[in-house]
């Protein structure tokens, strides 16, 4: 029988992890002056230390922070330039 692949924002944990980072930051994309809130645009939930790099900070929320998709876009693959700002 074949395992059926679950993308990680589908788990459990995942989800608990995202939802509490969001109420966290109170809905609202942390990135300096932007303060963007849904509906007027969508939050995604960011690791800043990368993923796949620092598996032992994947779930922990202060490896979270909440941004608007454009800012999200702007710093994915670029996580190392921004981790200390």
């Amino acid at each position: 029988m074949r395992r059926k692949w679950t993308h990680r924002a589908q788990t459990p944990t995942y989800i608990i992890w995202r939802k509490t980072v969001y109420a966290r930051d109170q809905w609202t994309c942390q990135w300096p002056g932007c303060g963007k809130i849904p509906p007027r645009a969508r939050i995604e939930a960011h690791h800043i230390k990368i993923w796949a790099w620092y598996p032992e900070l994947r779930f922990d929320t202060n490896n979270g922070i909440t941004l608007c998709r454009k800012h999200h876009t702007h710093v994915t693959e670029r996580e190392v330039k921004f981790e200390n700002t």
